[in-house]
This record gives structure tokens, sequence and C-alpha cells, in this order.
């Protein structure tokens, strides 16, 4: 009985809703292009870019200078305000408000087994979120290669290469004591070779295309100035005893030649224990620990096993080593403060002298200095620029206004307005089978 109500009703309802299909159809056509014009506008205000991390510690969770990695550092303040800054909104729009657009996602989690880390990563923007929205306001695939660009100069800026050994600050002026002048100039070109050295084992012969320079050159400019510059200066130093404050020098290279002492007389109080230790052995076990052995000839040697007297001697040589540096130190600053203590036969001209050299040697030092900023620069961005990978999605105008979607969701209307006449329907025949009993 139920059943033959619902197919009277569902052939009274596709009687109307056929009667009604002109309607019906414009009433789609005209829902089909609201939904176009919908879809366009929600997808011209979003867009989205994957991030792929391309570096040997990005598998390990690390930047490339193996700090921890924390992709939400891509909406930070320090991030965020450089955006509205690089897209002239400075002042117009809040780096919050902004940081409320962007959203940043493994895109690899799904697959990855347990105590994987991600290295991909799908960043969103969404423009319609913006409370506010300036005049000047770019387009949502223009904010987000913005973003994108912007995180990637931080992120390598932050999390690359330590670049402190490179800032250098020149000697002011020529009022300094010329021996500690040039003890700073010595230690901070050392530094500078270290550095170039550690950059030549990466890429000895990387040459900046623009400027043609390159790490060879600026490490022969380094040694020509080890090698002459400094050891001319030091032996006019030691050779004339020039000094600005003879007492205060004499002072503090006497103190110094207390600490490198106390130093010699450690590693020469170890180097005589391990010897002492050595002889304690009987000689009867020298013949317990030699083993018959065959060479590469097949010809037959005894061999002794590892023993603690290895060790000793091993750590022996290391001590006297140390202590013969020490020794050598405390010998020249002895004759450095022997010089100084008989003073300069020509001390203002001499001091004049020293002055000059140190200050041409500290020319040379900061020209060397920031030719190795220009080319450290030029290296990183060719080390570094596949470090942050980006690809981005921009949706042509049928993708923007999804057709597809837009049909399905028509179709849904449709079928939605033909159940609303069924129950209509069935509600009217029902109500008039009530009224007819009545």
């Amino acid at each position: 009985m139920y059943m033959e109500k619902l197919l009277a009703a569902l052939k009274l309802t596709t009687s109307k809703f056929y009667r009604c299909r002109f309607r019906v159809i414009s009433g789609a056509l005209a829902l089909g292009m609201l939904l176009c014009v919908l879809h366009y506008y929600t997808n011209s205000h979003v867009a989205f870019a994957d991030m792929s991390l391309n570096y040997s510690e990005a598998s390990s969770g690390l930047n490339p200078n193996s700090t921890r990695f924390n992709i939400s550092e891509l909406v930070s303040e320090k991030v965020m305000s450089r955006v509205t800054e690089a897209a002239g909104l400075d002042g117009e729009l809040e780096w919050e408000e902004l940081a409320e657009c962007v959203s940043a996602s493994a895109i690899d989690k799904g697959k990855s087994s347990e105590g994987y880390i991600s290295t991909y990563y799908q960043i969103g923007y969404d423009q319609s979120k913006l409370k506010s929205k300036p005049a000047h306001l770019p387009g949502a695939d223009d904010m987000m290669k913005l973003i994108c660009n912007t995180y990637k100069s931080y992120f390598l800026e932050n999390y690359g290469d330590n670049k402190a050994i490179l800032d250098y600050e020149p000697l002011v002026g020529t009022d300094g004591e010329p021996y500690i002048s040039m003890s700073s100039l010595e230690v901070k070109l050392d530094q500078i070779s270290r550095y170039i050295n550690m950059r030549m084992k990466e890429s000895k012969n990387y040459t900046d295309e623009e400027t043609g320079a390159n790490f060879i050159a600026l490490m022969k400019d380094i040694d020509n100035l080890t090698k002459y510059d400094i050891d001319n200066i030091y032996s006019f130093i030691l050779q004339t005893g020039v000094s600005k404050d003879k007492e205060t020098l004499v002072s503090l290279e006497t103190y110094k030649n207390r600490i490198d002492k106390l130093s010699y007389d450690k590693y020469m109080a170890y180097y005589v224990a391990d010897n002492n230790g050595i002889k304690l052995y009987d000689k009867a076990m020298s013949a317990i620990v030699m083993i018959p052995s065959v060479d590469k000839l097949n010809e037959y040697y005894m061999s002794r096993t590892k023993t603690a007297t290895d060790t000793m001697a091993s750590d022996a040589d290391s001590e006297l080593k140390e202590a013969i540096s020490y020794e050598k130190i405390i010998s020249d600053t002895n004759y450095l403060i022997k010089q100084v203590s008989a003073g300069s036969s020509k001390p203002e001209e001499n001091l004049k002298s020293a002055a000059e050299m140190i200050v041409s040697l500290d020319n040379e030092v900061n020209r060397i200095s920031e030719e190795l900023k220009l080319l450290d620069v030029s290296y990183i961005k060719h080390k570094t620029q596949n470090y942050l990978v980006f690809s981005y999605s921009q949706k042509s105008f049928m993708q923007k206004i999804d057709l597809k979607r837009t049909a399905i969701e028509v179709f849904a209307a449709v079928v939605a307005f033909y159940i609303l006449l069924l129950v209509l329907t069935l509600r009217k025949e029902r109500k008039k089978k009530k009224n007819a009993k009545v």
C-alpha cells in the first residue's frame, strides 16, 4: 500500500517536474553561472606552492648550519614584516594579519613511516581572510611568490654558513702598541685563511663570473702577507725594540710568559710520568707479548701486541711536542722583553715607521676581507640556489571557475529541488485524503 502511494507520488512529481523543465533548466544555468563566478572569486584569492628542502641535513630535521629546522618560522614576525615591506604595504597591513592568511604543512606526511622527517611542504595563502585590504594589495599568486622568496632569503641569511669571521673591523689610527696590533692582525689573517681553506675544500675552482675573483687568488694574497709582510714587521719591531709603552708591554709579556711556563711545566710533567711508567714494565713482559707473525713476503718475524706501553709512548711523544712548542714561545717572548727593555735608538722615528707598516698591512687585510665578502656572497648564491625549491601552481581561467565542481553542485541542486517537489506532493496528497474523510 505504501509503495503504491510512493510510486503514485513519484509519477505525479515527475510530471510536475517535466512541465516546469524550462524553468528548471533556466534556474540551473543561472545557478551554474553564479557558482562559476563564486569559484573564480574564491580561487583568485587563494594560492599554493610546494617547497622542497634539498640539502643533506634536511632529512635529519636540521638547517644547513645544523640547527633545528622549524617551518613555523614562515609566519614569524621577522618574515611577515619583510613581506609587507617588500609588497609596499608597510604601515597599511600588520604582519599578524598577514600571518593569519598563510599556512604550511608537510605534504608527504600520510605516506611516511614512524620517525620519518618530511622534506616537502605545501604553503598556502588565502587572501580572503584579510580583515582589511589595502588599495595596492598584490594578487594572491604574486603575494605567494613574494612570501616564498622572502622566506628563502631569510632562511639562507640565518641558517646558511656562518660568515661572522668576514666582519672585519680595521684598526683605528696609529696609536696602538705595534706588537699587540701585529698579534691581532696575525690572528685575523689566520682566521680568514682557515675560512678560505674551508671554501676551497667545497669548491676549489669556483670563480665569480662577474668579477673573475676566486678563492685561490685570495689565498695567495694571504700567503704573501703572512710570509713577507708580517715577518718583516715583526723583525723590525724586535730589532729596534720599538714600543709605545715599554713598561706596560714588558709587564704584559712577562705575565704571558708565566702562563706559558705553567703550560710547559704541565706537559713536561706528563711526559716524565709516562716515561717513568714505561720503565716500570718488567723486561720479561716484552717476551710475553711478542708473537710470531708472517709478513707480505711470507717471512716470519716477532710482532708485539698492543700494550699499555704503546699508549704511554704515544702520549709521551705528543706531550713532548707541546712542551717544545711552549719552550719556543717562551724563548721568543724573552727575546722581545729583552729588546723592548733595552729601548729603541730612535724611538719616535721607529714608532712612526712601525705604525705606517702596520696601517699598510691593515689596509691589505681589509681589502682581502672585502673581496672575500663579495666572492662569498656570489659563492653562497651558487651553492645554495637549490637549498629551497618552490613550485607554484597557478590556475588557468577554466581551473578557477572549476566547471566539474560547478556541474556537480548544479546537479545536486536539481536533485534537491526534485526531492523537495516530491515531499510537497506527498504532503499535498495526504492532506487531500484527510479532508476527504472529513
